[in-house]
């Protein structure tokens, strides 16, 4: 047994002498076929950035376009809106220039009513006097017949 163990052995250092370039020919095809994948891989992540690059370019292309159009609308919005507010600020004029009339108008009765108020007061104290200076004569007058009456007698 030992014998055809010796010969197994020897048979399989002369297989293995014998393989040994077609080995070294696969490790090289195995080395270029890696070679060439990477290489690909490369090629395929230069393409791929490339087109990242591109896609990045057309994106910030698109958003400055939003946002000037979004400034151009805010702008639009904003004349829009100033003309509004010019409109209501005039409307508001107008109806506190009314509202100030009619308060003019208001305090102008207000004053004629206390003037009235006044002349009312006036008038009944002179009427008061008046009636107060005639009963007085009266009395006088009264007094005074009655005087003469009893003076006579």
């Amino acid at each position: 047994m030992d014998k055809t163990n010796i010969k197994n052995v020897a048979g399989e250092k002369n297989k293995e002498l014998l393989e040994t370039p077609e080995s070294d020919n696969l490790d090289r095809n195995v080395f270029e076929t890696l070679k060439n994948v990477f290489l690909e891989e490369q090629e395929n992540n230069k393409r791929k950035y490339e087109e990242l690059s591109d896609h990045l370019d057309k994106m910030k292309t698109y958003f400055d376009e939003k946002i000037n159009s979004l400034k151009n609308n805010t702008h639009e919005n904003f004349e829009e809106l100033k003309y509004y507010l010019d409109n209501l600020n005039k409307k508001n004029k107008d109806t506190i220039s009314e509202s100030n009339t009619f308060q003019e108008n208001i305090d102008a009765i207000q004053n004629d009513i206390s003037k009235l108020k006044k002349d009312k007061e006036e008038n009944t104290n002179l009427i008061k006097s008046s009636i107060r200076t005639y009963f007085d004569k009266m009395k006088n007058k009264e007094y005074s017949f009655y005087e003469y009456v009893f003076k006579t007698i």
